[in-house]
């Protein structure tokens, strides 16, 4: 409970509530974990409750008058504040974009809140209107993270500069231990503190940029003892795969050691290395296109242009192959897959290729299944358009 008030006590929206209403509020809340890709708010619904991001990362898509607008949220961000104040329908959709920790206060628990405790009540008002006032939105459902107040604190809070301020014992890394699924030893690995992982924005396929520490660099876990690398959310190993890995992993592990910080070359390194065990095993191609997708990722950020547009090519071809053998009974999951196949062929000027896949989610019969795909696809199709008649004028 006191790490839940010490959390709320560093966003903005309760910063400046007293102790006990810390507390109270604390026990109306509610911890829930949402799997990748699920909607928590729909826009247009009843908004009933109030959403605090604590691990995680959602997508927030809704219409102005000046059209689509889409934006990320993580940790720290508070989502739903003024739908739930007005008791008014949602003006955004929101869908976790990864496995996202939130918690939660629904409309009636809020509202019993704020009658008991007057001063917490008249200091979030407060809050909104300045947010409100200092953004010139009307209508909101975010309200962000804390942000430091200075470029010296912003300087500071990063992780390189924490050994010069003398902050040794907030570091941005927690050790987890980890059991290797092929040869079943136990190894530690670096995590990422929620706190330190600042979301800045995210490209069209859903590359995330962040401000200070990447948790991608870390995504990819190596055992120590056997070389295996993998992640958390990839599926169990048959026994099959395992005699498999047995027999081919003295020759894929690598030498290097992934268990302290990771540079560029390191994160690279361990997601090739998940991708010569993925290849190993036979696994899934829709599989094998995320990882060298988020290879691809990696490389933008480092400006490598050239290696991006390799790994990106790659991952095209093993996400066609899975749409293509892999279907999914989910039709939510195949809109997502269709417009990365749009998105990518796009990004590598495959135009006509683009236009194609985006024109499978407009003419889907089941494309209201993912609204944030559809909003996507419609501003592809719309960028798609736009350059067609700037050609044709020029």
């Amino acid at each position: 409970m006191n790490r839940v008030i010490d959390l709320l006590a560093k966003i903005p929206l309760f910063k400046d509530f007293t102790p006990d209403g810390l507390v109270r509020l604390s026990q109306y809340l509610r911890a829930n974990r949402i799997p990748a890709r699920s909607v928590l708010l729909e826009e247009g619904e009843t908004a009933d409750r109030l959403i605090i991001i604590l691990h995680g990362r959602v997508g927030i898509s809704r219409r102005t008058r000046q059209g689509l607008v889409y934006e990320a949220a993580g940790p720290g961000s508070v989502v739903g504040v003024l739908d739930v104040l007005e008791q008014a329908p949602a003006t955004a959709t929101v869908r976790a974009e990864e496995e996202t920790i939130i918690l939660s206060i629904s409309r009636q628990d809020l509202h019993s809140f704020l009658k008991e405790h007057p001063h917490e009540a008249l200091t979030l008002l407060g809050v909104l209107a300045g947010y409100l006032r200092q953004t010139g939105l009307v209508f909101d459902v975010t309200v962000p993270p804390a942000a430091p107040n200075t470029e010296k604190e912003a300087q500071d809070e990063t992780p390189g500069n924490q050994k010069e301020n003398g902050k040794m014992g907030d570091s941005p890394f927690y050790t987890k231990q980890h059991i290797c699924p092929a040869c079943d030893a136990q190894f530690p690995s670096l995590s990422v503190k929620s706190k330190y992982v600042r979301l800045t924005r995210t490209d069209s396929d859903f590359c995330p940029h962040y401000a200070t520490v990447n948790p991608m660099f870390y995504e990819v876990l190596v055992c120590p003892h056997c070389g295996y690398a993998f992640t958390e959310e990839m599926p169990r190993l048959t026994d099959r795969e395992k005699a498999i890995l047995a027999a081919q992993l003295p020759e894929i592990r690598s030498s290097l050691s992934f268990s302290g910080e990771r540079d560029f070359d390191l994160a690279v390194e361990s997601f090739r290395l998940a991708i010569r065990c993925l290849e190993a095993i036979g696994a899934k191609k829709l599989l094998l296109g995320k990882f060298y997708l988020k290879t691809a990722w990696l490389y933008r950020m480092a400006g490598k242009e050239e290696e991006e547009r390799r790994n990106l090519q790659k991952a095209l071809a093993y996400l066609e192959q899975s749409y293509q053998t892999e279907q999914s009974a989910d039709p939510a999951l195949e809109l997502n897959l269709i417009y990365l196949l749009g998105d990518l062929n796009l990004r590598l000027g495959n135009e006509g290729a683009a236009a194609r896949w985006f024109s499978q989610i407009l003419e889907h019969p089941k494309r209201t299944a993912n609204p944030g795909i559809l909003n996507r696809t419609r501003d592809r199709w719309y960028e798609i358009r736009q350059r067609r008649k700037e050609e044709g004028d020029a």
